[in-house]
């Protein structure tokens, strides 16, 4: 079974490294985190009372507010699971790669 708490400074995977705490002490990302998820689950709607897609600058200011890393950040279009671009498979055990090959393996 995997773990997320030890203290060999360690995650589940044996990458070094521990929990940023994203929202401590963080008002600016509390309220960019409120802002995007009160947006995503009670979007706008046009003049015909259809949805409207979500602000990518929500999306965005969530992201930078909380501190994550820029290849951490999904705001862009659905075909790339909301990411900029394709997501290059390097092979090295980052958190980028284990995650692609993790689908990968799911999908097949």
């Amino acid at each position: 079974m995997l773990s997320c708490s030890n203290n060999s400074g360690e995650d589940e995977y044996g990458i070094k490294g521990g929990i940023e705490p994203r929202f401590h002490r963080n008002a600016d990302c509390r309220n960019a985190y409120k802002n995007y998820f009160c947006w995503i689950n009670f979007p706008r709607c046009d003049e015909y009372g259809q949805s409207l897609m979500t602000c990518r600058s929500s999306c965005e200011n969530f992201f930078r507010m909380c501190g994550y890393e820029r290849d951490l950040w999904r705001c862009g279009e659905s075909k790339y699971f909301n990411g900029y671009a394709p997501e290059v498979n390097n092979k090295s055990m980052t958190r980028l790669s284990f995650l692609i090959d993790s689908f990968a393996i799911v999908m097949s």
